[in-house]
């Protein structure tokens, strides 16, 4: 009986030490969505900033941590009023997207991408893949 405790405790310690991922480094990542609704883009990160770049439009904002492996993309107004009113209705509704980090390894980090208020939602899964790894300066 003791070794089943002994192995349990194990086994929780090997799970939390590996779920343990990191905050984002400031640099360019690729953005890659496993649907085909979702076209993929860039992510730039500054600190508390970001950029996304998308085929026809870009966006900016703060990024907020909720915790090690969850931030929010908080955008700011200009960027808010370029998005579809179908977005801006489940953002109203849900929340801003929330990207939690499920895990990581070698600059790749899996996503699971819900919103802030109904985390039960699904919106999407996928890939950040860091691209560089220099001084980065936000697009003005």
């Amino acid at each position: 009986m003791r070794y089943i405790y002994l192995t349990t405790i194990l086994l929780i310690l090997t799970k939390v030490s590996f779920s343990q991922t990191r905050q984002l480094e400031n640099g360019i990542y690729k953005v890659n969505i496993n649907s085909e609704n979702f076209e993929n883009y860039d992510l730039i990160v500054k600190d508390s900033s970001f950029v996304e770049n998308h085929k026809n439009e870009t966006f900016r904002g703060k990024i907020k941590w909720i915790n090690r492996n969850t931030f929010e993309l908080v955008y700011d107004k200009e960027s808010e009023s370029k998005f579809p009113e179908l977005i801006k209705k489940l953002h109203e509704s849900f929340g801003n997207y929330r990207y939690e980090i499920n895990s990581s390894g070698n600059n790749r980090y899996r996503l699971k991408i819900t919103y802030s208020i109904r985390e039960d939602i699904i919106v999407n899964t996928g890939e950040l893949v860091k691209k560089e790894i220099e001084k980065i300066k936000l697009p003005k």
